[in-house]
């Protein structure tokens, strides 16, 4: 069984969706601490002048150990209106607009204050719009006394996982591979920019095959030159439509 593990992030691109379509199971993992710089509350767009913008959710201040899972949403219904009103103002002219757009609305109308339902909902969604057939797991919380021992400072990651036997142990790498041992997993896959956290020597000492997901180069016809790559999911759902990005969803080397 191949297994993937990501945070759930916000409207992600391309590259995302085509990691889901290469598992077989797909773990939204949302009890790591959450990071203001990454893209669980963010995504990038296009603006009508051709540059790239960040969309953003609006959260309620979050403490310095607080994990994705606990973080809220503030002011959700109101800003929720002004992210439509943005997509509507800088793609309204693209070819697909009506037809990304209803699904946007689908996906920012969730009646909800947590940052991580909206982007469960999000990825689940846009997935099986795409005819992703991989199964997503929601529910991290079955690994909770797992991630407990994994921040534990005073208990040694050899002491708290005698079964993962590591030269150099790390957190990710530990965690990984027990979550691939909880889930039956004998192939992890990981985004191109694993390479350099998960060497596939350690995860083949455990009987684990690790393969990366590289995404071939590719372009559509955007409101930018050059072409503004890696932007949101959405940037080339409004441009090209679902059949042509459901093909690009197989445009991905495994490394």
């Amino acid at each position: 069984m191949t297994l993937g593990i990501m945070q759930p992030y916000f409207f992600p691109y391309l590259g995302y969706f085509q990691l889901i379509h290469a598992a077989d199971q797909f773990l939204l993992y949302d009890n790591l601490k959450y990071s203001r710089r990454g893209w669980v509350n963010r995504n990038r767009i296009l603006v009508v002048g051709g540059s790239p913008m960040f969309l953003s959710v609006s959260i309620k201040e979050p403490r310095a150990t607080k994990t994705i899972r606990s973080v809220e949403l503030l002011g959700w219904r109101h800003r929720r209106e002004k992210l439509l009103r943005s997509i509507h103002a800088n793609y309204r002219r693209c070819p697909h607009f009506r037809e990304a757009n209803k699904l946007i609305e689908e996906i920012l109308f969730l009646d909800t204050e947590s940052l991580a339902e909206l982007n469960k909902h999000c990825v689940v969604t846009i997935s099986r719009f795409l005819g992703i057939d991989t199964a997503i797991l929601t529910n991290s919380t079955p690994f909770d006394a797992m991630e407990d021992r994994l921040r534990d400072d005073d208990v040694g990651l050899e002491e708290s996982f005698p079964r993962v036997r590591l030269e150099e142990p790390q957190r990710r790498v530990v965690r990984a591979l027990e979550l691939c041992r909880e889930l039956g997993a004998d192939v992890f896959v990981n985004a191109i920019g694993g390479r350099e956290l998960y060497a596939k020597a350690a995860f083949a000492a455990h009987g684990v095959q690790v393969l990366f997901v590289r995404t071939r180069p590719h372009t559509y016809r955007q409101r930018a030159i050059p072409f503004s790559a890696r932007l949101s999911i959405i940037d080339t759902l409004m441009n090209t439509g679902r059949d042509r990005t459901r093909k690009q969803l197989d445009e991905y080397d495994l490394i």
